[in-house]
């Protein structure tokens, strides 16, 4: 389940972006409750496969960022380089 406060879109219209959704177990699991539940627990190697998408992400993003970093962002961002 989405918090009903989540905008992240407005971060978009910005940069570019991507939002990714982990989960942390399930009922079958033991883990009945969402993360905004004060009796939300998470199953700890559901953070290891986290870790391992952002990392990666964030590898690929630099790398093509260096090598196209004008295409990623409005032009309003580099007035000044």
């Amino acid at each position: 389940m989405m918090s009903g406060s989540e905008d992240f879109s407005a971060y978009s219209q910005l940069a570019p972006t991507c939002f990714f959704l982990l989960g942390g177990g399930d009922e079958a699991e033991g883990y009945p409750y969402s993360n905004h539940s004060p009796k939300f627990m998470i199953n700890e190697k559901a953070l290891i496969n986290g870790v391992k998408t952002e990392v990666a992400s964030d590898l690929n993003f630099l790398k093509n960022y260096k090598e196209n970093r004008r295409n990623y962002f409005p032009r309003f961002l580099f007035s000044k380089i």
